[in-house]
């Protein structure tokens, strides 16, 4: 996968799908597949499961990347959790809510692993790059 998007072809992105998906919550047709979580709602423990489902599948941290686009308590907890595992976080700017809520963390600020992104698609590239 990581060698299909460096040159250039498209990224899997998978999503952990709850059982009872919110009636304002529509699914998102951008991810290229699904995983049924087994919780009713999505809470810190799927994203405890998938970071798991990673890890156990031989995954190693350093090929992963998050991206902070906004997000709410969750997102904050996904955030950081991905920090504490080794994966560098890139912030989209301009960041908002739980994503500006990490820039502003005086516990993150010397982070290696926390990247503020400029708002164009240049730097996202350079960021979604596997490391070399």
């Amino acid at each position: 996968m990581a060698e299909h998007a460096a040159e250039g072809g498209q990224l899997e992105v998978l999503g952990y799908l709850p059982r009872n998906l919110p009636a304002d919550e529509p699914i998102n047709e951008n991810y290229t597949g699904w995983v049924r979580a087994e919780g009713s709602t999505f809470g810190p423990v799927d994203a405890l499961h998938y970071w798991t489902d990673l890890l156990f599948a031989g995954v190693k941290p350093q090929d992963l990347r998050v991206l902070a686009i906004d997000g709410g308590p969750i997102s904050a907890f996904e955030y950081r959790l991905a920090l504490a595992l080794g994966v560098p976080v890139g912030v989209m700017e301009p960041a908002t809510r739980a994503a500006a809520d990490l820039l502003a963390d005086p516990d993150r600020r010397d982070c290696t692993g926390l990247v503020r992104l400029p708002g164009d698609a240049c730097s996202l590239r350079s960021f979604l790059q596997p490391a070399r």
